[in-house]
């Protein structure tokens, strides 16, 4: 099956007309909450906090690993999901304004934040991942008080530190091993307004670099398709899912919302992407029992030994 640069016809199951007003409401509240809090890679601690305070509000039980990571492990059905998000950002905050359905702010990844956190406020119970130390870059500005982008001292941490460490404790047994992981986040790499992405690989060298494995992607591809929820399936950039590709037998798949103007505070999206990239989330949830659990291993996975065949 060829999943590249294909189209999935634009429409969702609709809840009732006041129910998604609410809903959206509450989500913008959320997002622009998420948006502007303060949260540097390696200085999470802020983020951590609204999050656990939110989750707590929800009565969802949730745990700190040695990394700073925060993980709910849930054991309902649906649990064998586990949904991801990063919690560190290129700069500061700022506030959401939203005019007309197009939002403007500080999506990455407040956007993944948000969607996981509506989620569980819709009653579905996924395991989640909230990670620390995904942003390879800071912002930095200049004499003249321009702001630029500049690469973070990794050598200590690595890329993508937090999701590195999640995923020693999935191989080591140390928490439930997912089925499947959902990377929430956001892209540049497509226009707003056309509806969100899923990737099939990550494509952080410009190659088809980090290839996520079939099984289950396909698998999210058949079920999207069959319920015309409206999306575009692409070789994708570099975030936290390459790292899952090194886990054995676990399905990796990314539901990316659109962006103009990438890491920065003028971040631009569409509210109707963003609803059906939620509705997607939520289709997989209800949908895990038809996803597959064994999945093809990545070539690069086996490179060097990295996965005990």
């Amino acid at each position: 099956m060829n999943m590249e640069e294909k189209f999935f016809p634009p429409m969702i199951m609709e809840r009732p007309k006041a129910e998604q007003k609410e809903n959206q409401e509450r989500f913008i509240e959320t997002l622009n909450q998420v948006s502007q809090i303060e949260s540097l890679s390696g200085q999470e601690e802020k983020m951590r906090q609204y999050i656990e305070g939110e989750l707590e509000r929800m009565a969802v039980q949730s745990e700190r690993d040695a990394k700073g990571n925060i993980w709910i492990h849930s054991d309902s059905p649906e649990g064998e999901i586990l949904l991801c998000a990063h919690m560190d950002k290129v700069g500061k905050g700022c506030s959401v304004e939203n005019e007309g359905g197009r939002v403007k702010g500080r999506f990455d990844d407040a956007f993944g934040i948000s969607a996981i956190l509506e989620v569980l406020k819709n009653g579905k119970r996924p395991s989640a991942l909230f990670t620390v130390e995904e942003e390879c870059e800071t912002e930095v500005a200049n004499e003249a008080g321009e702001i630029g982008m500049k690469m973070r001292d990794l050598g200590a941490t690595g890329f993508n530190a937090g999701a590195n460490f999640a995923v020693g404790r999935i191989e080591d047994g140390e928490v439930r091993k997912p089925k499947m992981v959902v990377n929430v986040d956001v892209s540049a790499k497509a226009s707003i307004g056309e509806g969100p992405l899923i990737y099939q690989s990550c494509t952080p060298f410009g190659t088809n670099t980090f290839r996520f494995p079939s099984g289950a992607l396909k698998d999210v591809v058949r079920i999207v398709n069959k319920n015309e929820m409206g999306a575009k399936v692409i070789h994708g950039g570099a975030n936290d899912a390459i790292e899952f590709t090194f886990a054995k037998n676990v399905g990796v798949v990314t539901v990316q919302v659109p962006v103009e103007n990438m890491h920065s505070t003028n971040e631009l999206a569409d509210l109707g992407d963003m609803r059906k990239a939620i509705a997607i989330i939520e289709l997989i949830l209800d949908k895990h029992a038809e996803i597959k659990e064994e999945n093809e291993i990545p070539t690069h996975a086996i490179r060097d030994n990295a996965i005990s065949l």
